[in-house]
């Protein structure tokens, strides 16, 4: 798998589910057979500029930065 394809699948994961620390996601994608190290998913996260944000309870999760698009339903 390749970066773009592994940015794409935590895109996917970040979407789906609130996620908390790195090790979650690292969690997730290991779930999917997609083994990364902590320093290239630190990377993957900066490059696609996931912001840390905070639940009512304070628990911090990251959040795409840019809109997702979803299907339009009349």
């Amino acid at each position: 798998m390749n970066k773009m394809e592994r940015q794409q699948q935590i895109k996917r994961i970040i979407q789906a589910e609130h996620i908390g620390p790195q090790e979650d996601i690292q969690n997730h994608l290991q779930k999917e057979g997609i083994v990364v190290t902590q320093a290239p998913l630190s990377r993957d996260l900066r490059e696609i500029g996931l912001l840390k944000m905070s639940d009512d309870q304070g628990k911090l999760y990251y959040s795409l930065s840019e809109p997702v698009a979803t299907p339009f339903s009349p």
